[in-house]
């Protein structure tokens, strides 16, 4: 939406391009009001630290990328659906103000998807993503 990729050029200072959760969930039941919680989520939530306005920087950095490697990879597109599936009610929740955490389990596929992204990956987004895993693990 217009207002939503002003405020993503804005806070990730980049240009929005081609979005891969848009990607990812093309053709999918209920994609609309996925997007919107996932724009939620990051408008009302991330933005609120340091930590979240750098996730969503780096996100919009490689969204080129992504939806590329989305678009040419049915099964990873398929992977990055079941995972969005996984974790949508915890985003939910924490949207909603409720307190949610991530289980072994959904950290695990998480990790396996971004090990799926790294492999189709270019050299700078597989940089950022072996950074992410790390701190996803602490």
């Amino acid at each position: 939406n217009g207002l939503g990729d002003a405020f993503v050029a804005k806070v990730a200072d980049v240009t929005p391009s081609p979005c891969p959760i848009q990607t990812a969930l093309r053709g999918a039941p209920e994609q609309r009001a996925t997007l919107r919680m996932l724009h939620r989520f990051r408008d009302e939530v991330m933005t609120g630290s340091p930590e979240g306005r750098r996730y969503i920087r780096l996100f919009y950095r490689h969204a080129w990328e992504g939806s590329r490697l989305l678009g040419q990879n049915p099964d990873l597109q398929v992977h990055t659906g079941a995972v969005l599936e996984g974790v949508l009610p915890k985003l939910q929740a924490v949207v909603a103000g409720q307190p949610a955490a991530l289980s072994s389990a959904d950290v695990r596929a998480i990790e396996g998807l971004m090990e799926a992204f790294a492999a189709h990956a270019s050299p700078a987004p597989q940089r950022t993503i072996r950074q992410l895993r790390a701190e996803l693990r602490d």
